[in-house]
């Protein structure tokens, strides 16, 4: 995996926090799962491909790790536009990165109106 992408990473966990919050320990231990499961995938289900398609819209990656940690779904309209937009291949790709993806998986695609 790339060291843009792990940055990139980061800077969406930062931004779950806040400007003037510090990164709990909890978000560092799921940003270190994600990018664990990331690396492991990353080859044989393009999820690096699929990630980089939600990084194209602001904000899309931090909305989804934020509702992942909050366990509140909190997504903007476009960004559901864009899950929508990925294919099932990517979508389940992404999904499969977060631990316990399938309940998560399922309030997204509820929240989104998505099949």
């Amino acid at each position: 995996m790339g060291l843009s992408f792990l940055l990139l990473l980061v800077s969406a966990i930062a931004e779950t926090e806040g400007a003037a919050g510090a990164v709990s320990p909890q978000l560092n231990f799921v940003a270190a799962k994600l990018a664990q499961v990331m690396e492991q995938n990353a080859e044989t289900e393009g999820i690096r491909d699929c990630w980089n398609a939600l990084t194209q819209i602001p904000g899309c990656v931090p909305e989804l790790i934020g509702s992942y940690i909050s366990r509140r779904i909190a997504i903007r309209y476009v960004c559901c536009l864009r899950l929508g937009a990925i294919g099932q291949q990517c979508f389940d790709s992404i999904f499969s990165s977060f631990p316990f993806y399938q309940k998560f998986e399922r309030g997204v695609k509820k929240f989104c109106h998505l099949r």
